[in-house]
């Protein structure tokens, strides 16, 4: 199954997630997305990295 990746009008990608690897944690964190989600589920603030 293709997962569809969403693009600007332009065509380029919306966002675009470098791959990371190590032996300690490789968390990023996208700003944008984070608080577009976080606008739709209010009660996930509390575990949010943005906090």
């Amino acid at each position: 199954m293709a997962s569809e990746e969403p693009l600007l009008p332009s065509g380029k990608p919306i966002t675009v997630y470098l791959r990371l690897f190590g032996k300690q944690r490789t968390d990023s964190v996208d700003v944008r997305t984070t608080l577009s989600r976080l606008l739709q589920n209010p009660g996930a603030w509390r575990n949010s990295q943005l906090r």
